[in-house]
């Protein structure tokens, strides 16, 4: 299951066979990874 989110919120969930047909992952410019912030892990 992969979920895309744009600018407005969630775009995208399903699976990954499905994900070439949201357009802007087509067309990715710059990739960014998910951060994890030192406070979050410290909190948990």
């Amino acid at each position: 299951m992969f979920f895309v989110f744009g600018p407005n919120g969630q775009m995208f969930r399903g699976p990954a066979e499905r994900l070439g047909q949201v357009a802007p992952v087509r067309r990715v410019q710059r990739p960014q990874a998910l951060r994890t912030r030192s406070a979050d892990v410290m909190a948990g």
